[in-house]
């Protein structure tokens, strides 16, 4: 889990390009294991958010990348759950 996160992890700043990363990712997590992990991850971000707010230099970016009718929306809805999009 630690190494997908770190393959996302953006430490650039000002010089960050999307066009500069590979978008073909597939992960090999499993279809049951995702609601489990999805939890986990919500969990460590709720905790983090306020000290985001509080410092003032770093921010959260969540991209959606996905065809149409791919479930983005509901994978948006899930992700951001207790969270405050702001």
């Amino acid at each position: 889990m630690k190494n997908m996160i770190n393959k996302f992890r953006i430490n650039e700043g000002k010089d960050f390009s999307l066009k500069n990363f590979d978008t073909s990712y597939s992960s090999d997590l499993k279809k049951e294991d995702a609601p489990d992990v999805l939890e986990n991850l919500v969990k460590q971000v709720v905790e983090l958010q306020p000290q985001f707010y509080a410092d003032k230099r770093y921010a959260l970016l969540i991209l959606f990348q996905g065809m149409d009718a791919s479930g983005k929306d509901s994978a948006i809805a899930h992700t951001l759950s207790g969270l405050n999009p702001q």
